[in-house]
């Protein structure tokens, strides 16, 4: 009776384990989805840092959640208060984007926004001939 015991408790373990992973796994088409909608909620930071510590810890965040969807913890005194509070701004966003990745549509909309953005800013006239304000 204390073989089989022994025996279950790693069968147990390596159980568990495997149910505590497949928590966090997301389908091909979520991933896809949580990736390109990266861009969309971080396109009006570039530019608005207070030193180079604060834009590479920025990069770091960014490309990390690029390639593998994770967030790494990085402490460093050369951050400014305003540079950490805008990266823990953005670090929320991409936490919101594990926690429910948005439809299609979704990304549609602000991808569109996205463009009239751009638009606007590069240049004096339109270059779309049908004005959308979703």
């Amino acid at each position: 009776m204390k073989m089989k015991i022994l025996y279950l408790i790693p069968i147990l373990l390596f159980s568990t384990s495997i149910f505590a992973q497949s928590l966090d796994s997301y389908t091909t088409d979520e991933i896809a989805r949580m990736k390109f909608a990266v861009h969309l909620i971080t396109y009006d930071t570039i530019g608005g840092w207070e030193n180079a510590a604060g834009e590479a810890y920025y990069n770091i965040v960014i490309s990390s959640f690029n390639e593998n969807l994770t967030i790494p913890e990085i402490t460093s005194s050369y951050i400014t208060v305003k540079d950490k509070s805008q990266i823990d701004g953005i670090i929320k966003q991409l936490n919101m984007l594990k926690q429910s990745p948005p439809s299609w549509d979704a990304l549609l909309i602000k991808q569109t926004q996205y463009l009239i953005y751009l638009d606007r800013a590069l240049r004096r006239n339109t270059k779309y001939k049908m004005a959308i304000n979703p």
